[in-house]
């Protein structure tokens, strides 16, 4: 064992066990005769909720939690009311907590992307109300509010971001395990290239990362497919 020969004592105090699948057998784990601890709902690891479902309602429930949190005391220690500068605290501080992992639990349901996307609503209010009122005094609507900040909308900004962390693997910018390499293949269309991808009739294999980005991906202009330099392919 690797930890035994670098001498390395793992605590299995401080390991979890988390189950997958229906069908799964619960075979009990040991470290030095000592059980594993099971978890039943969910372990963090690397900021990650990770529930025995698959699903990320815990996930996202913990960073609304958390991005509220920090919304609410960085506006609250800032004095300054230039839309600007509110903009970019948010962006700096706040944003990164919702768009962490995106690619890994980036959600299909309204009601879980809703409550990403009412915490930017709530930065966009703060700031309207600070330091926008008297520019347009009845309050425009959240669409207009993002143009007029030059925000973008969280669920654009996970498509974006899932987008760009593809492209990346494609052109070998993000090596990966070979199980997950896109399989491309030549295509006679209008689109220069085509990804396989394998039919699922369970929604969490549906909306998987790469699953998902091998029906997206495709369908960009094949201007953008054909550019393999990233710094270019974010410019344009």
């Amino acid at each position: 064992m690797w930890a035994y020969k670098n001498e390395l004592q793992i605590s299995s105090e401080k390991c979890n066990v988390l189950y997958l699948g229906k069908n799964n057998s619960k075979f009990p784990y040991y470290i030095d005769c000592k059980k594993i601890n099971t978890i039943i709902s969910f372990v963090r690891d690397l900021g990650i909720l990770t529930s025995s479902s698959l699903k990320w309602n815990i996930h996202i429930d913990f960073i609304k939690k958390r991005a509220y949190a920090r919304l609410f005391s960085l506006f609250k220690a800032i004095r300054s009311n230039d839309p600007n500068f509110l903009v970019r605290a948010y962006t700096s501080y706040v944003r990164p907590i919702i768009e962490s992992f995106s690619q890994l639990f980036n959600p299909y349901l309204k009601s879980e992307m809703k409550k990403l996307e009412d915490i930017q609503k709530m930065a966009v209010k703060i700031i309207y109300f600070r330091g926008l009122q008297n520019l347009y005094p009845t309050k425009p609507s959240y669409e207009d509010l993002l143009i007029i900040l030059n925000l973008k909308s969280i669920r654009d900004r996970f498509l974006i971001n899932d987008i760009m962390c593809y492209h990346k693997i494609i052109h070998g910018y993000i090596n990966i395990g070979k199980s997950h390499y896109p399989k491309l293949t030549k295509s006679n269309t209008r689109n220069q290239i085509k990804i396989n991808s394998s039919h699922s009739t369970l929604n969490l294999r549906h909306h998987f990362f790469f699953e998902k980005m091998a029906r997206i991906y495709p369908k960009l202009p094949n201007e953008l497919l054909s550019i393999k330099k990233y710094k270019i392919f974010v410019i344009v």
